[in-house]
């Protein structure tokens, strides 16, 4: 958390000025895998170095959560941290999974004992004496998903970190403002996360 608050502080004294291309603006297309549906809204970095992508796929019930920069993270399928710090909240630090050229990842739940704080313990995947998905087990999942969008929706300032597969950090600052007048674009996977156990 304090590397993040020092990077913010630092860049706010700079004068650190959003480039022209930042800020929030809709997308949408094909998913270039299967061919799915997506419409959603993208935020550029100040800098206009990087993207974060909040992604209705018509076959997902849960939002999907994409990063991009211009350099490679990782070969495709490696795991990488992202880490987050919106406003003066708790630094929160998530799993994505690079995609394509390496130089896009997805959100994705790889460890859950990391979630078991703040949104409580794992459900079991599976019904009890069946092979059906326990359906508390994909609330549980969702809702990891929508509140990560719910972090940045309400915030004003976000301070993120992608750490990539050689073990390089790279720092990017989002104005989060103006978020809520693109929401509707994610009217068909986004809602109010459940409230977390420790609030």
């Amino acid at each position: 958390m304090r590397i993040l608050t020092v990077l913010g502080l630092f860049l706010l004294l700079a004068g650190f000025a959003a480039d022209a291309s930042a800020g929030w603006s809709k997308v949408g297309g094909k998913d270039k895998e299967d061919g799915s549906q997506l419409k959603g809204i993208a935020l550029t970095s100040d800098d206009g170095k990087a993207r974060l992508f909040f992604l209705c796929d018509s076959d997902k019930a849960a939002p999907q959560i994409l990063i991009a920069h211009k350099e490679v993270i990782g070969k495709a399928t490696e795991p990488f941290r992202v880490t987050y710090l919106v406003d003066d909240g708790d630094e929160q630090v998530h799993w994505f999974l690079a995609k394509g050229s390496g130089k896009t990842g997805s959100f994705f739940v790889r460890y859950p004992d990391d979630y078991e704080e703040r949104f409580g313990p794992q459900p079991p995947p599976f019904s009890p004496g069946s092979n059906a998905i326990n359906p508390d087990y994909l609330d549980w999942d969702r809702n990891i998903y929508l509140t990560v969008v719910h972090d940045f929706l309400n915030g004003k300032v976000a301070l993120v970190r992608i750490r990539d597969t050689r073990k390089q950090n790279h720092y990017y600052s989002f104005i989060l403002l103006g978020m809520k007048d693109y929401i509707s674009e994610l009217s068909a996977c986004y809602n109010t996360p459940k409230p977390l156990p420790a609030e």
